[in-house]
């Protein structure tokens, strides 16, 4: 027959054991969110290789590109000082030119005056000749002036325009030289996740549920030690 500290140690087994598998219970479920937050954690170191990945790759394309376009701006700029050498050439023949074209006209004025001071006409016809010949020779020159006027107008053109496309060159430099990273923003930052996710939450969840547990079962097992006390039953292997 069980007597009153049997009942009451029976009482206290079964509401301790209660207690423990509640204790249990949090303590699994507090490791069940430590492991869900070590899964979040390597989530998160797998999000950040992915995002330094696609920055160096980012990184690498800007890289070339830049390169392309300075090698580009090289090329240009070669050209326009290249167009630059056949302007001031073509100006060179301009000048050479316009001085024959004054020294042809220079010679029909010599001829004009020896035309009006010859009186024999067979020299006088002789200068006639030269004089048509020297006429010819200058209307030649002029228009060898005005086809070089014209190719030094297309070459100041080409020029005009290789210096507009050197200078959009140097602003696509300037340009990524100065973007941030193009792909920022594009992956959510590993501290973002963690803060999404709130993750000291489930470390203070394990603790409250532990600490809790604990204090109910000590409070549990304070009490039944005072009412056991309080019968002050002798039992095999206690002393009263």
């Amino acid at each position: 027959m069980l007597n009153v500290w049997d009942v009451a140690i029976d009482a206290a087994d079964k509401n301790g054991k209660k207690l423990r598998d509640q204790f249990t219970k949090a303590v699994m479920q507090g490791s069940s969110n430590i492991l869900e937050l070590e899964i979040l954690t390597k989530q998160d170191e797998g999000t950040e290789g992915v995002q330094s990945k696609i920055e160096g790759e980012q990184q690498e394309r800007k890289n070339e590109e830049i390169g392309d376009v300075q090698q580009d701006i090289k090329v240009v700029q070669g050209k326009i000082e290249g167009v630059q050498g056949k302007i001031e050439g073509v100006q060179g023949k301009i000048e050479g030119v316009q001085g024959k074209i004054e020294g042809v006209q220079q010679e029909i004025t010599d001829v004009l005056r020896r035309m009006h001071d010859q009186n024999d006409p067979t020299l006088k016809e002789q200068l006639v000749e030269d004089k048509k010949q020297l006429v010819a020779y200058q209307q030649q020159l002029v228009e060898d002036k005005k086809q070089l006027v014209e190719d030094k107008k297309q070459l100041v053109a080409y020029q005009q325009q290789l210096v507009a496309y050197h200078q959009q060159l140097m602003d696509r430099v300037k340009l990524l030289l100065d973007k941030d990273k193009q792909v920022e923003g594009l992956i959510p930052r590993p501290v973002q996740l963690r803060d999404s996710m709130s993750r000291p939450e489930g470390e203070t969840e394990l603790n409250v549920a532990i600490m809790g547990t604990n204090r109910t079962y000590a409070s549990w097992h304070a009490k039944f030690l005072e009412r056991a006390l309080d019968y002050r039953m002798p039992r095999k292997g206690f002393m009263g």
